[in-house]
């Protein structure tokens, strides 16, 4: 029986082990590639290419709102015009020509029991917008300071 007398070629062993370690992850991520290639694609046409017709709808319905007159309101005496002639109105007359914007009561959230805090009422968001004075039980900043001052020495 014959046998090999020479010792095995470790070098050359190495570089081939590393070449073909190499070139599988090389073909791991060129597959992995073509597959996320091919699922967007896939999901583009079949879930982003098929128009609703329930959103269209909305949006036509938000176009139509955005760009035409309509009366609005019980008793139509509310004007909604469209947006391109609100900026313009605004930039002719400024923002100071434009009464201050005050929430409405009707639509506020009332906070679910399980310790949620409430929205804010309307009435406690007047002060706020109308620029008056912090509420009294507010701390002031100067004290604010002041404890920090102290607190920073002991």
């Amino acid at each position: 029986m014959a046998h090999q007398e020479e010792d095995p070629k470790n070098g050359l062993i190495l570089v081939i082990g590393l070449g073909s370690l190499v070139t599988l992850v090389a073909v791991m991520f060129g597959l992995a590639s073509y597959y996320d290639m091919l699922r967007d694609k896939e999901q583009q046409s079949k879930i982003l290419g098929v128009d609703n017709p329930a959103l269209l709808a909305l949006r036509a319905d938000e176009d139509k709102k955005l760009t035409q007159y309509a009366a609005i309101g019980p008793d139509k005496k509310r004007i909604r015009i469209p947006i391109e002639r609100a900026m313009q109105l605004m930039a002719q007359k400024g923002r100071d020509a434009i009464p201050s914007i005050q929430p409405d009561p009707a639509n506020a959230v009332i906070a679910p029991a399980g310790g949620a805090a409430p929205a804010p009422s309307a009435s406690a968001a007047t002060p706020a917008a109308s620029g008056s004075a912090a509420p009294a039980d507010a701390p002031k900043k100067d004290e604010k300071k002041d404890e920090k001052k102290k607190d920073d020495k002991h």
